[in-house]
């Protein structure tokens, strides 16, 4: 339906969102990897 549709919309726009973050911001990936890592370890 429309609800499905819009979220599909909002979800791919979150995507871009964190993904340009990530491109513009790529220093605080390997920081992130490594806290989750300690995390889960």
């Amino acid at each position: 339906g429309s609800y499905g549709t819009w979220c599909d919309i909002a979800y791919r726009g979150l995507l871009a969102d964190y993904r340009e973050i990530f491109r513009t911001h790529s220093k605080t990936e390997p920081v992130l990897s490594r806290a989750n890592r300690t995390d889960f370890s």
